[in-house]
């Protein structure tokens, strides 16, 4: 991402790039990393202890942080993406049912696999949820 902001800044001094157009363009470069994270947490395995979690916490943080110092975004948008799908694997079985059907943001696979690491929600219970996402 520094790379690019970067390059991108570089390419800023050549041609004028309105402050709108560089607030869309960060928008969307921010938006494609916060969906690429959740995508690498999704793909990172099938187990995930708290501690894990809250080390996810703590990268989103330092990305954020990072994030910071190379754009005039405030807050960073799509934040709260990354950080429900985190602090999801904590919610109790009945409350974790009810939250997947609310955010339709997340693929159905993204949601099969928080369901799958979330050890603390029955067998039967996670069947139930995944039979209703295929639905």
């Amino acid at each position: 991402m520094r790379a690019f902001a970067q390059r991108f800044e570089c390419a800023a001094q050549i041609v004028h790039v309105s402050r709108p157009v560089r607030t869309v363009l960060w928008e969307n470069v921010i938006q494609c990393a916060f969906k690429a994270l959740v995508q690498g947490y999704v793909e990172a395995g099938r187990k995930c202890s708290n501690e894990g979690r809250a080390l996810m916490q703590l990268d989103l943080q330092q990305l954020v942080m990072k994030m910071e110092t190379m754009v005039d975004l405030r807050p960073i948008p799509y934040r709260a993406y990354v950080e429900n799908y985190i602090k999801a694997y904590y919610l109790p079985e009945s409350s974790l049912e009810q939250w997947i059907a609310q955010h339709k943001e997340y693929t159905g696979n993204q949601m099969i696999a928080l369901l799958n690491v979330a050890t603390h929600v029955s067998k039967k219970a996670r069947t139930r949820i995944i039979s209703a996402l295929d639905d």
